[in-house]
């Protein structure tokens, strides 16, 4: 394999870490059903992007913007109706997102399971333990060039991101919710209307992921429950700070190619999930604390 070859997948990888990390943060819920939820809609995303290349042949630009776009509307109606039925402590509206959520999980992955796959790179890397095919949903224009079209509409959407988080109105906003929402209210911001914003934005975030992982190199089983350990252990090292946790996401993904390059993948899932416990017991008291969803800063 080229070191061109392993430079995009190293890219793909941690952008679609990053974007995970960032829909997590954004949609900053004390719901451990709706963080299944996003972590399942990253999934959901790979499979709209596959059967949209797979059905359609669209150029990967097109099929980016069409299956973040359609994840996030679906997720985003998805989540307020959580929203909406924990506020008001509706049973019924409760009852409908618990059964809404239980089909999402239970059929989600088998869908992805059955997606049929291009291989444009018929190659395995050489891994010591078990060989990863090497699987990208590309059309068939250059695949570099696709990629250096992904990569640049990336780096503009994270650059639009920070300036409207950092430098405005609505930014200051969203982080004055997720600091307090109490006080928040009190100044006169709308939580609700906040609230819808930051779940839009998350949801986003989260489909952009999931079409990164469909595109990514290697050819795993990924579930919602292996993508929050994940999350949670780039929210951990990035020291709750928002460049820091971009960093981490990308340092997960270079140990994560390296070691299942040399080894195999499941040691490099073993790696990982050390170093988010020698982490954890080092940082915080209790695992999976979702006091850093509440103490997260942008700068």
């Amino acid at each position: 394999m080229s070191l061109t070859e392993l430079s995009i997948i190293f890219l793909f990888l941690g952008f679609a870490y990053s974007f995970s990390t960032l829909g997590f943060i954004l949609v900053n819920s004390s719901s451990t059903f709706i963080n299944y939820a996003l972590g399942g809609l990253i999934i959901l995303c790979g499979v709209i992007a596959g059967y949209i290349d797979q059905l359609q042949n669209l150029p990967s630009a097109l099929v980016f913007i069409s299956s973040v776009g359609l994840c996030t509307l679906i997720l985003t109606l998805f989540l307020l109706l959580f929203h909406k039925a924990f506020k008001n402590r509706s049973k019924k509206n409760s009852f409908m997102a618990t059964i809404a959520l239980a089909i999402f999980i239970e059929n989600i992955w088998p869908l992805f399971s059955n997606i049929p796959i291009t291989s444009l790179y018929p190659k395995t890397l050489p891994s010591l333990g078990q060989n990863i095919m090497i699987n990208f949903f590309w059309d068939n224009l250059d695949p570099y060039r696709d990629s250096l079209i992904i990569l640049f509409i990336t780096i503009v959407i994270l650059l639009v991101f920070y300036y409207i988080f950092t430098f405005t109105l609505m930014g200051q906003q969203v982080r004055a919710c997720q600091q307090d929402e109490n006080m928040a209210q009190a100044i006169g911001i709308s939580s609700n209307i906040i609230s819808v914003i930051t779940i839009a934005f998350g949801s986003a975030f989260c489909g952009i992921a999931g079409y990164f992982f469909s595109r990514q190199s290697f050819f795993i089983e990924t579930n919602s429950i292996d993508l929050i350990v994940k999350i949670y252990l780039c929210i951990v090292l990035g020291q709750q700070k928002l460049p820091k946790t971009i960093i981490a996401s990308f340092f997960l993904a270079f140990i994560e190619i390296v070691i299942t390059i040399f080894s195999s993948y499941l040691f490099a899932e073993i790696v990982i999930y050390s170093l988010l416990i020698i982490v954890l017991m080092k940082k915080y008291t209790l695992p999976f604390s979702l006091y850093l969803y509440k103490q997260t800063r942008w700068r």
